[in-house]
């Protein structure tokens, strides 16, 4: 539900004249489409229990019943001075309740007289629920307060307080838990017959909490365009959706739980995979942002509630998308510039990391995501990777490694903070160490499980900007803006040599599969090989029209790719230094670059967000 708006609100009276009779039998939703007659922003929608209606709320002081087979408005609920900010039925669809203001009230839907009133918030209600037996009412307000009300006698029974701001509340599927979500970003759990608080956690300003079909999830939304799924023996999410270009005002799961749907401020609705975290699908067409979503019973249609004044009507399974061919195929889901891409062992999945918060993994196979590894802060990761055996997954913020277990998505371990920020990072190839750049022009050796530091190398007089470590883990290799490529003894932190022959400084760094030799790329719009032994130059590389920031090798070594400030990503032979091919349909630079294990496929990131996966011919 979108956010409390700064307007002087009260409730709103539903004054239910006797219009046309609601027939006891009425086919399933067949109605596609607007339901337009509200003269101000639709604040709210919900089905009937039996799919057979839509109730709306409204800023132009009405509530209104449509008929979901036609579309048609059935009756209009009116009478008072301010807007109606929720709705919802009670489970045998006989009864409505409606909240604005600092009321609620509940009303006959066949009559549409008033039954009872439920007062007691101080500020407006903005969201309320009812339980699935038919006994509760749940109101959440901007008095810092959930309410449990007795739905026949309309009493108080219970208040769940918070330290401030607005409350957004739901039940779980079997009424024993409540959760709210508050403007401050907290999300709450509490027993719904004792009031005790079963926990709370922090993410950013949270619009919603709804449990999932099956009780054991919290999906929570919010004003940093992001949808969480988090267990509610938790106390952090295991797996985000981003995608949204604005605030996520309410989220919903279908009735089998298997996808979520979300509305925003960005003027859409979206379809998620819960398993994947994928984008199946979009809702385009309101001029305004998307204020609440509501999901029928049978799970094939949508609707949703716009500030454009439009309730719309949706059939889910026209707005699904089919993934693309898979050459060139797009990988889209991060929001920000991706940094980092590696492959497992067996080529099976993508690791991808981003300026978003975010690491994702995906199927290269399809293009699809299959994990998402999220942070509930805003971080940037520099770098990331499978640990040994692939059974944990770390990065690198600007601060210290998360470490997260690679099969349920949950962090685990919080480790110390690193002496200086991390400006780059690459994991050594058990996955027991990690080498990172830091901005105190330091390089440092790490113990990933502890985040130990073990060494630190010392000689770069200004930020190092890449580093790469060799297959056996003996030698690190750093490039830096004073211009210079070092390589070092990793046991004993030890410069060993410089490679000199760059116009400038180099971006990036990387060691051949047999680790004989080292490939770097410069701003000078070339890449470089070196022999390791003797720091001689083999050979170089051109093609790029600006500078290279990201290189590596195919697995057998035969091939050097590279990610380029000119949008592109280039492959050469690397025993020729051939052109094979070039990489084009970046809309911006392209930092990441990695080859599968069976070097058919390439992967390249940028700073336009987005992944791309490309076919290798075989030559």
């Amino acid at each position: 539900m979108r956010p409390l708006r700064l307007m002087p609100l009260c409730l709103l009276a539903l004054l239910l004249p006797v219009a046309t009779n609601i027939a006891e039998d009425k086919p399933a939703t067949p109605f596609v489409g607007d339901l337009a007659g509200h003269e101000d922003a639709v604040t709210d929608v919900c089905f009937s229990p039996d799919g057979k209606w839509l109730l709306t709320a409204s800023g132009d002081k009405t509530a209104r019943l449509w008929d979901a087979a036609t579309g048609k408005e059935i009756r209009k609920f009116e009478g008072v001075d301010d807007a109606v900010m929720a709705v919802a039925f009670t489970p045998d669809g006989k009864y409505a309740v409606a909240a604005g203001g600092n009321l609620a009230r509940l009303f006959d839907v066949l009559t549409g007289k008033e039954v009872r009133k439920f007062e007691g918030h101080e500020d407006t209600v903005l969201s309320v629920a009812i339980s699935g037996d038919g006994k509760w009412l749940l109101t959440g307000g901007n008095d810092s307060a959930g309410r449990l009300w007795d739905l026949e006698t309309g009493k108080e029974t219970r208040k769940f307080t918070i330290p401030k701001w607005a409350v957004y509340c739901s039940f779980s599927p079997d009424a024993k838990l409540v959760s709210g979500a508050t403007g401050d970003g907290f999300t709450y759990i509490w027993e719904t017959e004792t009031g005790k608080e079963v926990r709370h956690w922090r993410s950013a300003g949270t619009y919603g909490a709804r449990f999932s079909p099956k009780g054991d999830v919290i999906a929570t939304c919010g004003e940093n365009k992001w949808a969480k799924l988090t267990g509610i023996d938790k106390d952090r999410a295991f797996r985000a959706y981003w995608g949204h270009e604005a605030g996520v005002y309410d989220i919903r799961f279908s009735p089998d739980g298997k996808r979520v749907f979300t509305a925003s401020g960005d003027k859409t609705a979206r379809i998620w995979d819960v398993a994947s975290a994928r984008q199946l699908g979009v809702f385009k067409g309101h001029t305004r942002g998307v204020n609440s979503i509501a999901i029928s019973p049978d799970g094939k249609y949508a609707a949703t509630a716009g500030s454009d004044k439009v309730a719309r009507v949706w059939l889910v399974d026209s707005a699904l998308v089919e993934p693309p061919p898979f050459d060139g195929v797009v990988l889209a889901g991060h929001n920000s510039q991706v940094t980092r891409l590696a492959f497992s062992a067996d080529g099976k999945r993508l690791l991808s990391c981003a300026s978003d918060s975010a690491v994702r993994v995906w199927d290269p196979s399809t293009g699809l995501t299959v994990q998402c590894f999220q942070c509930d802060w805003l971080v940037s990761f520099t770098g990331a990777s499978w640990t040994k055996d692939e059974k944990q997954v770390v990065a690198f913020d600007n601060e210290a490694p998360i470490l997260w277990d690679a099969q349920s998505c949950i962090e685990v371990a919080a480790l110390p903070k690193l002496t200086a920020s991390v400006r780059c990072a690459a994991v050594s190839g058990d996955g027991v160490h990690a080498l990172v750049g830091c901005y105190d022009n330091a390089v440092r050796l790490i113990e990933i499980a502890t985040g130990k530091e073990v060494r630190t190398f010392e000689g770069h007089s200004r930020l190092v900007y890449c580093v790469a470590l060799s297959p056996d883990g003996k030698l690190a290799a750093t490039v830096s803006r004073d211009e210079t490529i070092r390589l070092w003894d990793v046991d004993t932190g030890k410069e060993l040599r410089q490679f000199v022959g760059h116009k400038f400084h180099a971006d990036a760094v990387a060691f051949s599969p047999d680790g004989k030799q080292i490939a770097t790329g410069g701003i000078d719009y070339s890449v470089r090989l070196w022999n390791v032994d003797d720091a001689s130059e083999v050979r170089k590389f051109t093609g790029p029209s600006r500078g290279v920031v990201a290189v590596a090798f195919s697995p057998d070594g035969k091939k050097i790719i590279a990610g380029s400030a000119d949008n592109k990503a280039w492959l050469w032979d690397a025993r020729t230094a051939n052109v094979l091919r070039e990489f084009e349909g970046h809309t911006n630079w392209v930092q990441a670059v990695a080859i599968s294990p069976d070097g058919k496929t390439a992967a390249t990131g940028s700073e336009d967000k987005t992944i791309r996966l490309w076919k290798i011919d075989e030559k």
